[in-house]
């Protein structure tokens, strides 16, 4: 009965681990589609985390697990080991939380100390049960607004922040768990448990904090990108103007120069010139817009390059930029690049 219970337990685990993968790798139903992946990957944690329970000192037992879980994770789904490490710190925080977080509420509801819990049936089926589905609805929970750790970019160069943070706090909840795991018979272990609960979740809360600290000069930055392409674009946008103006000026003067000639076909010379840089002057550059005043001076660079080189370049927007959710910066790229390869086609 207990090894049936152990694997299923286990096999919980793995799922809520692909899971936790599907969530930050942005991997949606993974679980559904690579069945044979998933098997093989259930299995592997099946039997690592089992026959660890028995052949692993305690001392080095949460290590080699961990290690390799990241490992097992990071060959058969194909992810790079620190982004399997950044998933497994955040799998892990969310599986030892919870199950803290129980722990604590149930010994306090029961009065009971670690070594009493452990003994009583009823209060290690009671804790299971609501450890899982509690540790089932988070990772939902994550699954259903994925997109905010999307927008984090934690497997990017930009994203490392992040990424290190989960880690740091992966790595505090191992400490955590590891540390509770040795006070069985600590006096006062209510107490004990309850302050040591506080502590993590008063550092939880403070990288948290961190964590939107981060995001806020993340932005921050972002604008700076934005504002510095608007102004590169503007420089650009005053060069084709200031050509324009010298191009002008220099109709003006051929116009001129004939009116001085005063020859008998003067006005039938003047009339056939600016006949001919009619079309020219017509299509000169114009500013676009669509709404949006950074995509309005990339879009207006872009359109001169086209007329430049005959490629015929038209501008409709059927819905607001804004309805994007999407930074400023990465919209601006994704549209630059997307005209760059189309001009490139032609």
């Amino acid at each position: 009965m207990d090894v049936i219970k152990e694997i299923v337990l286990d096999g919980i685990e793995a799922l809520l681990f692909l899971g936790v993968f599907e969530a930050l790798y942005d991997k949606k139903k993974f679980i559904v589609s690579n069945k044979l992946k998933v098997a093989l990957f259930c299995i592997a944690y099946i039997f690592v985390t089992y026959w660890s329970t028995f052949y692993i000192p305690n001392v080095y037992h949460t290590l080699f697990l961990s290690i390799v879980d990241i490992l097992v994770l990071a060959y058969i789904v194909k992810v790079k080991l620190y982004d399997s490490t950044v998933i497994y710190c955040l799998f892990v925080t969310i599986i030892l939380g919870s199950e803290t977080f129980i722990e604590v509420i149930e010994m306090f509801i029961f009065d009971v100390n670690m070594n009493q819990f452990v003994s009583k049936g009823i209060c290690v089926w009671i804790f299971l049960i609501l450890s899982k589905v509690l540790q089932i609805t988070i990772v939902c929970i994550f699954l259903k607004f994925n997109f905010h750790f999307i927008k984090l970019k934690l497997f990017e160069k930009e994203g490392h922040v992040f990424s290190n943070l989960i880690i740091e706090i992966g790595i505090v909840t191992l400490f955590v768990y590891s540390v509770n795991l040795t006070i069985f018979n600590i006096k006062s272990i209510q107490t004990y448990n309850i302050l040591i609960f506080s502590v993590y979740f008063v550092f939880l809360i403070l990288k948290f904090k961190n964590l939107k600290e981060k995001q806020t000069l993340v932005d921050i930055n972002a604008k700076y990108k934005v504002q510095e392409s608007q102004i590169k674009n503007m420089e650009e946008i005053i060069s084709i103007i200031r050509q324009e103006k010298h191009d002008f000026a220099n109709h003006i003067n051929v116009i001129q120069g004939l009116c001085m000639l005063n020859k008998p076909n003067t006005v039938e010379k003047i009339n056939d010139y600016v006949l001919k840089i009619s079309d020219t002057v017509h299509s000169s550059f114009k500013y676009l817009d669509t709404g949006n005043d950074y995509i309005d001076g990339l879009l207006s660079i872009k359109n001169n390059y086209a007329m430049k080189n005959n490629i015929d370049f038209e501008v409709m927007i059927d819905e607001p930029f804004d309805l994007i959710k999407i930074r400023q910066d990465e919209l601006i790229s994704i549209i630059s690049n997307l005209v760059d390869n189309a001009f490139e086609a032609f």
